[in-house]
């Protein structure tokens, strides 16, 4: 598991949109892929930038944080090669990204940016090297080592006043989960929540946390979908080929009451540019209107400006610095 895991979207015509979504929805009851969650009545894309500040990108870890975006490590246009950056740059409005003085301490992919406790924290990624990290640290200059080890391509999400990280085991080949109501006493809530895997997506919802995807020790591609509302206890909700197939480095965004799947690598490492939503994360709608985004992987998406807005990434034979907003109608 130590490899890169980037290999880690008025009456009258009232009236007609009306018949036409039901003729669309009669055509497609035979499809299981068809469910509950209503069907997305459009989505608009805005092409904020065609490139930033910061070149072509991807791999980096992002986050909202003290009214700026926050994008940290990665790779961008001013790396040589495939060599990841200690880059830390930020963006009052999306679009222009001024590059801060204080870099990261090493070059990092994979790892995650969480905002916690007023404070961004840092925690694990990749280094040039192939090397894991166990490294732990916030915005105001606290570092630590993680108890539970060296992590990357994991995720860290908070729920109810704490943090976990969920993260692949590369000894045990299980997922374990830590967490935390401080950043710096911690508590294993699981040794095993499930079978390891890595660049898997994990988003809070409805009072509980849900894992999305990912890829296992075995480089298969996962669409299985786990639950937990105290994150010990886990639940698998979906496995099957009636969702999206499996992937991994995709995103996973809750926007207007839904989650929002964007993007990642298929089975057959074909780069996707598919959207796919949710307001249950049980029963899934595919997006099937125009899409401009460009198949991406390693790429972000946060919820911005009351939009989805999609950050960089790697698309096929190259990488890509555009950044969408999208919003439903």
């Amino acid at each position: 598991m130590k490899q890169r895991k980037y290999n880690v979207m008025k009456n009258s015509r009232i009236l007609l949109l009306f018949i036409f979504l039901s003729f669309q929805f009669s055509c497609d009851t035979d499809d299981d892929s068809i469910l509950a969650t209503p069907p997305a009545s459009g989505l608009t894309f805005n092409l904020e930038t065609n490139q930033d500040q910061m070149g072509d990108f991807f791999c980096n870890s992002m986050a909202v944080y003290d009214e700026k975006i926050w994008s940290t490590g990665g790779d961008n246009s001013y790396t040589n090669g495939m060599e990841y950056s200690d880059d830390v740059w930020t963006s009052a409005d999306g679009i222009a990204w001024v590059s801060e003085v204080d870099n990261l301490e090493q070059p990092l992919c994979g790892h995650t940016l969480t905002v916690f406790d007023n404070k961004l924290w840092l925690i694990g990624g990749e280094n040039n090297a192939g090397d894991w990290q166990n490294h732990i640290a916030n915005s105001e200059g606290i570092s630590s080592i993680a108890p539970f080890g060296a992590v990357a391509y994991h995720q860290t999400v908070v729920f109810n006043n704490r943090m976990y990280v969920i993260a692949g085991d590369p000894v045990t080949e299980n997922t374990k989960v830590w967490s935390t109501d401080d950043g710096t006493s911690w508590i294993e809530e699981t040794p095993n929540a499930f079978s390891g895997r890595v660049s898997h997506k994990a988003v809070v919802f409805n009072n509980a946390i849900y894992i999305i995807g990912g890829e296992n020790i075995s480089s298969t591609k996962l669409n299985e979908i786990w639950r937990s509302t105290n994150g010990r206890d886990w639940t698998l909700l979906t496995n099957n080929s009636t969702i999206f197939p499996g992937i991994n480095g995709h995103t996973a965004t809750v926007y207007n009451n839904k989650v929002w799947v964007i993007g990642g690598r298929t089975a057959t490492d074909l780069f996707t540019n598919d959207i796919y939503y949710s307001s249950d994360l049980e029963n899934w709608t595919k997006y099937d209107g125009s899409n401009p985004l460009e198949p991406l992987v390693a790429h972000n998406t946060l919820y911005y400006n009351d939009a989805l807005w999609v950050f960089g990434g790697r698309i096929d034979g190259g990488v890509t610095g555009k950044i969408w907003s999208i919003r439903e109608d």
